[in-house]
């Protein structure tokens, strides 16, 4: 077998709770040289310095490598085989699937080159992680040493792990009987394993949503917020890069928000990260490009963003979800490609213009 049973450990930390110099404090103390980030969309809105590139360029300051694995370690996997069928991914058999153990070979090959490397994820508590419950655990059942990096200067191993799993699912274990629990120490840490799995694993029906898109230009107040109302839109994605327009009054960025709530108990959010960037919406504006310019110009932007996976991160807990531009029909818009890059990657989708 290519895994070897050496003597060596394998990190893993969230970035939840960490400062930015904390974070990189803590990996030079544990001799960290390579960061391997296994979270499916590798951007955070509330945390920028943690987005991939910010990262990537702040992690090779200080002499330590980045590098994604998304493909092999994500928590959001696209093709179905992967999910049982209660709609969540199985850990059990993606841990067995292709991508995964050539993600695990990689990295115990980099281990053999002298480096040492930390499982990069979001959650704080490495319980309640992928990074934890399906990629760790299969270092540690190769005979790795596994320390999760705390805030505060603290760690915990993953044998404290196991032993938290089991206490979290059954805590009277000796006094259960014959029937109600698995009969020896490695079956009970099995199956709290697949409890654990279960509560975090990533769920299909997540991606299942309506989508909408909605112009402002040629509609009255009352007919834009009526066609929010009568859809029963959950929250409306501003997608443009300026919501501050003069075209509707009802539409700048404030206004909106309270009339949205108000009339359409519906949310709303700004998201420049799916609108083009100025030059290349100028240039279309002042026709210096062409539409079919803008497009190959705007869908490489939203790849290079991961705009896809990062917009089924945000909005996939909602039923029904309308991006908000300001054309009058689709067709010229980028709402129209952005929702057409939505549906290639989730086929679930469903798209109505509205």
């Amino acid at each position: 077998m290519w895994w070897n049973y050496m003597v060596n450990t394998v990190y893993t930390i969230g970035y939840s709770g960490f400062s930015i110099d904390d974070f990189v404090a803590t990996l030079k103390k544990h001799n960290v040289s390579l960061v391997v980030d296994v979270r499916s969309s590798p951007f955070s809105n509330y945390f920028p310095e943690y987005n991939k590139d910010a990262l990537e360029i702040c992690l090779k300051t200080h002499g330590i490598y980045y590098r994604n694995y998304a493909d092999a370690f994500g928590a959001r996997q696209n093709d179905r085989k992967y999910y049982c069928k209660e709609g969540y991914l199985d850990f059990e058999v993606f841990s067995k699937a292709e991508p995964f153990l050539q993600g695990l070979k990689k990295l115990c090959n980099s281990m053999e080159q002298n480096y040492t490397f930390a499982l990069l994820c979001a959650e704080k508590d490495p319980i309640c992680c992928h990074r934890t419950i399906l990629v760790a655990r299969a270092f540690y059942e190769r005979g790795y040493n596994v320390v999760h990096l705390l805030t505060n200067d603290t760690t915990i191993t993953q044998q404290e792990i196991n032993a938290r799993l089991i206490e979290k699912y059954y805590p009277n274990r000796d006094q259960m009987t014959f029937f109600d629990a698995p009969q020896d120490d490695d079956a009970l840490l099995k199956a709290a394993y697949r409890k654990q799995n279960a509560e975090i694993g990533y769920r299909l029906e997540e991606w299942v949503l309506v989508l909408y898109t909605i112009g402002f230009t040629q509609k009255s107040a009352q007919q834009f917020f009526e066609l929010i109302k009568s859809n029963n839109i959950d929250i409306l994605v501003d997608i443009r890069l300026n919501n501050k327009s003069q075209l509707a009054g009802f539409t700048k960025g404030d206004d909106l928000r309270y009339f949205l709530d108000e009339i359409c108990n519906c949310k709303y959010q700004h998201c420049i990260e799916y609108a083009p960037t100025k030059d290349i919406l100028d240039n279309y504006k002042k026709k210096i490009i062409s539409w079919d310019e803008y497009v190959t110009q705007y869908i490489p932007l939203m790849q290079k963003r991961n705009a896809v996976r990062k917009f089924a991160e945000k909005f996939g807990k909602y039923k029904s979800v309308c991006l908000l531009c300001s054309e009058p029909t689709p067709e010229n818009c980028h709402r129209r490609l952005l929702s057409e890059m939505i549906v290639a990657e989730y086929p679930e989708t469903t798209v109505k213009h509205i």
